[in-house]
């Protein structure tokens, strides 16, 4: 896997994930792993829609299937803010505690996965401008 960009001095990874496009199509190796995932879920982004607002206690995956969304993060812990395009065929790594929300500027879909089960509970709102 090709690592694309570091966040928050290597916490936060962007890389693009083994990638073949065959005649029959695209196929993209995005988790390959004797760990169970244990959450799956599908995201769609409208053009001009902002997703999420908050973090988790959990760790997550996103592969962006298709679209362009400007992605916002905040390490919970310190206040600190990075911000970073995130495009077609990207595998985001988010650990616990870190804030994210998506603006979509091309509309599109990811799937978002964890090692974890989906808890309402685990879904923590985060004011980015305080």
């Amino acid at each position: 896997m090709g690592l694309v960009k570091k966040l928050f001095r290597g916490k936060v990874k962007i890389w693009e994930p083994k990638r073949i496009f065959l005649e029959k199509g695209e196929l993209a190796e995005i988790y390959n792993s004797p760990e169970p995932i244990r959450h799956i879920a599908y995201i769609e982004f409208p053009k001009g829609k902002t997703r999420g607002g908050h973090y988790h206690t959990r760790h997550e995956y996103f592969y962006i299937i298709r679209g362009i969304m400007e992605m916002e993060m905040v390490d919970s812990d310190t206040g600190v803010i990075e911000k970073i395009k995130v495009k077609d065929g990207d595998l985001i790594s988010i650990p616990p505690k870190f804030a994210h929300r998506l603006k979509t500027i091309k509309a599109g879909h990811a799937i978002e996965f964890s090692k974890k089960r989906f808890k309402p509970e685990d879904t923590v709102k985060y004011n980015f401008y305080g």
